[in-house]
């Protein structure tokens, strides 16, 4: 959510718009979902698809995956008055892994590289590295998705990171105290809930 505030804060869209914006599960996220539930349970080897439930990955390229130890994780950590929480896919030795699944589209490198996830879960976790690993497909049935390409983006830890991060929570606090409908959308679904009257809970998952 507070990278949400972020892309909208440049977006030069409306207010009502950014507050009214579909956050559910769609078709793609689900699909997404399966990618990871598969690279989960995934052991070493050569493989030409992966399945999970009705889904199936078709790989029609070559690529190395690195498959990390340790799977999702949940953290939070408090910046003021905002409590900013993130769940990483996998972390080992310091280093995060985001799966993201990019379905008919080319994948565009400076969107991930201007994005404060990868920002805000390097200072929640105290890592130092944070790969992307962007699976492109296209889609060729409801459930059935050829993959072209893996792309790795890899980001790193720098010295005013954490102040980055808290002023960009700052922001989205100001906006939040001036919007109930915004504290509203920010503390749906979330595990811990201060619920104090000058306590925000946020999300910066984007996934």
């Amino acid at each position: 959510m507070v990278e949400d505030f972020r892309w909208w804060s440049q977006s030069g869209l409306e207010w009502d718009w950014f507050l009214s914006k579909d956050r559910g599960e769609n078709e793609r996220m689900a699909a997404g979902t399966a990618l990871h539930a598969w690279m989960e349970k995934a052991s070493a080897g050569e493989f030409d698809e992966g399945r999970v439930g009705d889904y199936i990955f078709v790989f029609d390229c070559d690529a190395a995956l690195n498959l990390v130890k340790v799977k999702e994780q949940r953290s939070f950590r408090d910046y003021g008055d905002l409590r900013v929480t993130g769940k990483v896919d996998a972390i080992e030795g310091g280093r995060i892994t985001d799966y993201k699944l990019i379905i008919n589209h080319q994948v565009e490198g400076e969107q991930y590289m201007d994005s404060y996830q990868w920002r805000y879960y390097l200072d929640i976790f105290g890592a130092h590295a944070f790969d992307y690993v962007i699976f492109e497909a296209h889609q060729e049935a409801d459930d059935i998705f050829r993959i072209k390409d893996v792309h790795k983006i890899t980001q790193y830890r720098y010295p005013e990171l954490h102040q980055d991060c808290a002023n960009l929570a700052a922001e989205f606090l100001a906006a939040a105290q001036q919007s109930q409908e915004l504290r509203s959308i920010a503390s749906v679904g979330l595990e811990d809930i201060r619920g104090t009257e000058n306590h925000q809970i946020e999300s910066a998952n984007t996934r």
